[in-house]
């Protein structure tokens, strides 16, 4: 699954519908607040693992144009891919 700059919480959502092995993709801004993970009670939970959290842009991404909804100061909508980060997360039950 992958989450590019997401606007909703969907971990819940998501989890559950991975079998073992599977994996999230989350892509987003650190200003995002739907990328911050859950802690670690919760995740467990859900079944998931961290396997990277906040890192540079995984480079599977980086052909991708990533759009924010309101335009910055200078007028543009494309979100420059240094600003994000990724992190992974795999289910394990």
């Amino acid at each position: 699954i992958i989450a590019s700059n997401p606007q909703a919480y969907f971990l819940e959502y998501a989890a559950p519908i991975l079998k073992p092995g599977g994996r999230i993709y989350i892509n987003a801004t650190k200003r995002n607040p739907f990328r911050k993970l859950p802690n670690a009670e919760i995740l467990e939970q859900l079944g998931l693992k961290v396997v990277q959290e906040n890192t540079p842009l995984d480079s599977r991404f980086v052909n991708q144009k990533f759009s924010r909804e309101t335009p910055r100061n200078d007028g543009t909508l494309e979100i420059p891919l240094s600003s994000l980060k990724t992190t992974i997360l795999e289910k394990v039950k």
